[in-house]
């Protein structure tokens, strides 16, 4: 049994975080460590704020 149940909202978010993560590994695979801090520093900061406001948005709508 999950600890918290989450629905669609959470779902779209994880699947957009799975697409810039994806992003990420291509805009270092094709520009080498020129991109790194824009990967892994600028990406990573938008990424844990968009999960942040998926799973708030979940949490508040499923009320």
């Amino acid at each position: 049994m999950p600890l918290v149940r989450l629905g669609p909202i959470y779902g779209i978010g994880l699947v957009l975080a799975g697409a810039l993560l994806c992003y990420e590994h291509l805009l270092v695979h094709r520009h080498g460590l020129a991109k790194l801090d824009m990967a892994f520093f600028n990406l990573n900061g938008l990424l844990s704020l968009g999960m942040f406001l998926a799973t708030l948005g979940d949490v508040l709508l499923a009320k």
